[in-house]
C-alpha cells in the first residue's frame, strides 16, 4: 500500500505527505531533526510545517525549543471527512442556484478559451461530459503520459462518462496497464490503434466534442484550450475518420 499516495489523495502535497511519514509514530521532533529525516532543507522545512500547522495535523510543544509532533491517521480522516461535509453542502447549493447563473450569463464571441494547470486542464477534459451527440472522437497519447499509480482521476471521469451514455471512439498509440482502463466495453470505448507513422510521438490530446474541439497538452507543461469553430472541428473530424480507417481495431478486455 502506498502510504504516500493514500496521503496526497486527501489533498496534502508531495512534501507535506512526505514530513508527516517522517513524523508519524515519533515523539517532538525539532525543525533539525525532521529536515534531516526528509532530506529537505531548513527553509523549505519550515513552509511545510507550517503548511501542516495551519491544516491542523501537526502540533507545536509550548515550551523550550520549538518542536514538532504529527497528529494520528484518525484526525486526518476527521479532517476529511469534515472537508467532504462541506463541498457536499456546497455542490447541493451550487446545483440549485445553477439556473439563476445561466439566466444571467452574457453573452460571449470568444471562440478559444485557455486553461493551465491540472485543476484547470481537468475542468477542460469534462467538458466531455456536456456532449449533446453521446460521442466523442479523440487523438490519444502513450499511456505512459497519463497513466498515474492510482489512475483515480481517470476511473472517476470514465465512470461519470459512462453515467451520461456517452461513448468515446479512441485512436490509441498503445494499450493501458489499468485493467479498469481496459475494460473498453464497460467504459464505452471503442478503440484503435492507430499507424505510429502517422501520430508518431505525439505530446497532446485532441478530442471532438460536438462542435467543439479539445486540446490538451502535456509537455513542457501542462495546459490546453478549447475551440467553439464548428468548421474547425468537422474538418479535424474528417481527419481523424481517414486515421481511424487504417487503424486497428482492439477489443481490450481487463487481465485476470
Amino acid at each position: 500500500m502506498n502510504l504516500l499516495n493514500i496521503l496526497q489523495s486527501t489533498g496534502l502535497s508531495e512534501q507535506e505527505s512526505t514530513v508527516y511519514l517522517k513524523m508519524a509514530g515519533s515523539h517532538y521532533l525539532t525543525a533539525t531533526q525532521i529536515s534531516k529525516a526528509c532530506g529537505m532543507k531548513r527553509s523549505s522545512i519550515y513552509y511545510v510545517l507550517d503548511s501542516l500547522l495551519e491544516k491542523g495535523i501537526i502540533i507545536t510543544s509550548t515550551s523550550g525549543v520549538k518542536k514538532f509532533k504529527a497528529q494520528p491517521p484518525e484526525d486526518i480522516l476527521n479532517i476529511v471527512e469534515r472537508e467532504q461535509d462541506r463541498l457536499d453542502s456546497a455542490a447541493s447549493n451550487l446545483k440549485k442556484a445553477l439556473p439563476f447563473f445561466s439566466a444571467a450569463k452574457p453573452s460571449s464571441s470568444n471562440k478559444i478559451e485557455h486553461f493551465r494547470g491540472l485543476e484547470g486542464t481537468k475542468m477542460l477534459n469534462e467538458f466531455v461530459y456536456k456532449s449533446k451527440s453521446k460521442k466523442v472522437y479523440t487523438f490519444g497519447v502513450p499511456f505512459t503520459m497519463v497513466e498515474s499509480p492510482d489512475n483515480d482521476y481517470l476511473r472517476h471521469f470514465h465512470k461519470k462518462r459512462v453515467q451520461k451514455g456517452i461513448k468515446t471512439y479512441s485512436l490509441w498509440h498503445d494499450i493501458p496497464k489499468d485493467n479498469v482502463l481496459r475494460d473498453s466495453k464497460k467504459n464505452l470505448v471503442e478503440a484503435r490503434i492507430a499507424p505510429k507513422e502517422i501520430l508518431g510521438k505525439t505530446q497532446s490530446i485532441l478530442t471532438i466534442v460536438d462542435d467543439s474541439v479539445i486540446v490538451i497538452n502535456l509537455l513542457p507543461e501542462l495546459n490546453g484550450m478549447r475551440i467553439d469553430d464548428k468548421t474547425f472541428s468537422s474538418t479535424l473530424k474528417c481527419i481523424w475518420d481517414a486515421v481511424w480507417a487504417v487503424s486497428t481495431p482492439v477489443d481490450t478486455k481487463p487481465t485476470t
